[in-house]
């Protein structure tokens, strides 16, 4: 591997002290759709998020008490989450486990949504 071929993939590494929303989260208008608190929700399970697997497994109470949210509401902002794909729930033994669904839409040269593209391990 050359010397350029390793800056162009260093590149595409997931720096873990930091992690930013898509752009297209904003751009496909889903920002405008989900309440502030699913993305305080979002923003929380991802910062507990294992970017080589894209699993999350922090507790609901945590997750309310890092977001300001009552336990009731977060159990709402998750299923809105879920439904607008950004993010799948399980339990892996009692724990719940989250996995990050980043969505990226694909646009043709004209500017028209082609498709979606989502991430997930």
């Amino acid at each position: 591997m050359t010397n350029e071929q390793r800056k162009q993939l260093e590149l595409f590494e997931a720096q873990t002290t930091w992690f930013h929303v898509f752009k297209d989260m904003i751009d496909n208008g889903d920002l405008a759709k989900l309440s502030g608190s699913s993305i305080k929700v979002y923003l929380v399970i991802k910062s507990y998020t294992n970017f080589s697997t894209g699993r999350s497994f922090p507790a609901i109470e945590t997750i309310s008490e890092k977001s300001g949210i009552s336990v009731a509401q977060v159990k709402r902002e998750l299923k809105s989450l879920e439904e607008f794909g950004y993010i799948t729930k399980g339990k892996i033994g009692r724990n719940n486990c989250y996995t990050l669904r980043e969505k990226v839409v694909i646009h043709d040269a004209m500017g028209q949504e082609t498709a979606v593209a989502t991430r997930s391990e």
